[in-house]
């Protein structure tokens, strides 16, 4: 199933209010993003997989996760082993957004189940750029399993 048969849920994991209010203000401008759901760190998004398993609303799950690195308590990369080794959501792609860009990081990052990795730019204008070509590609190009 294509993420266009259906509303296009966004889940973002970012502890910097700064960042996530420049993805959100990207997302609200990209048209092809119906929701944006924020979780502060990586354990307030594993609750909340907690609590929507128990009633199986996939309609509320995310189509794809945008995830930061470092973040307080659990880091981007348990997050992603946790999630990556749960049978329903380790369907969910998640695409890691963080300022580190050496190789080592991203090399990891694969390594633990993310299915994309992007350099937050300095520039403002750049990251608008590369958050609306994310949000071309999962939304208008890439099929995403439906998790059952």
């Amino acid at each position: 199933m294509t993420t266009m048969d259906r509303p296009v849920h966004l889940m973002y994991i970012e502890d910097d209010d700064n960042h996530a209010r420049i993805v959100e203000e990207a997302a609200g401008e990209s048209l092809l993003i119906d929701s944006i759901i924020r979780f502060r760190d990586a354990e307030s998004a594993l609750e909340y997989f907690e609590r929507h398993t128990l009633y199986d609303n996939e309609e509320r799950m995310p189509d794809v996760i945008l995830l930061d690195l470092r973040l307080p308590r659990m880091s981007g990369y348990d997050f992603l082993r946790t999630i990556k080794t749960d049978p329903v959501f380790c369907k969910i792609p998640v695409v890691v957004l963080s300022a580190t860009h050496d190789d080592r990081t991203i090399a990891e990052a694969y390594k633990h189940g993310a299915a994309g990795y992007i350099t937050k730019p300095n520039d403002y204008t750049q990251l608008l750029i590369k958050l609306a070509e994310f949000s071309s590609y999962w939304t208008l190009t890439s099929e995403v399993p439906v998790c059952t």
